[in-house]
């Protein structure tokens, strides 16, 4: 066996399961998916995988894939958990208050940034898009769920629930207008079946 030709094979079989590990625990989305799709012709052929009959080192670099793969899998959602790659909290208020917010103008921005959570007396537009945008993500669509966003199990009060259909404007604030003037007993349950209706459940 050539020692040169396997310690090359086992570099590329490596080197592919980064990339592809790394993508996989970084995104936060269903584009991956297509991605992946994409490659996956040619990541058989890279591994050696298209042949009929595979030898030792197609072996080998099938082997430092996987192991690869594994591995960089667990870093990337790691680093998405952790969001190691995202700026420091502390940093983000100093950058709002550099900007002439108050500091605790800053803190609520920074709230706002990265978890979604807005104070009472802020209007908001409908188009902003808020939550996890400060977080390690390689690929995500933060904002475009509304069913998640809007769903009763996020809002413990019905008040609050109406509260954001009116922030996400258009036809969920008419709707939180119309349902405003029903009995309180029915509020959650017309905002759950027309969520349900949007979201086409």
């Amino acid at each position: 066996m050539n020692k040169t030709e396997l310690a090359g094979a086992v570099c590329a079989g490596s080197g592919i399961g980064m990339v592809v590990g790394l993508i996989m625990g970084l995104a936060a989305s269903p584009v991956v998916g297509t991605v992946l799709g994409a490659l996956s012709a040619g990541l058989l052929a890279l591994l050696g995988l298209a042949k009929d009959k595979l030898n030792v080192t197609d072996s080998f670099r099938v082997a430092a894939f996987g192991i690869s793969c594994v591995i960089a899998i667990l870093l990337g959602i790691t680093i998405r958990t952790h969001s190691w790659l995202s700026p420091d909290p502390s940093k983000e208020i100093e950058r709002w208050t550099a900007a002439k917010f108050t500091a605790e103008q800053a803190r609520q921005v920074v709230l706002y940034e990265r978890a979604g959570i807005l104070q009472k007396d802020w209007n908001v537009s409908a188009k902003a898009q808020t939550g996890a945008l400060s977080s390690s993500f390689l690929f995500a669509t933060p904002g475009a769920d509304d069913c998640g966003y809007l769903s009763s199990e996020r809002y413990p009060q019905v008040s609050e629930q109406l509260g954001a259909f009116t922030q996400k404007g258009g036809e969920f604030a008419k709707m939180a207008q119309v349902v405003q003037q029903l009995p309180e007993a029915s509020k959650r349950t017309v905002l759950d079946a027309a969520l349900a209706l949007r979201c086409g459940k």
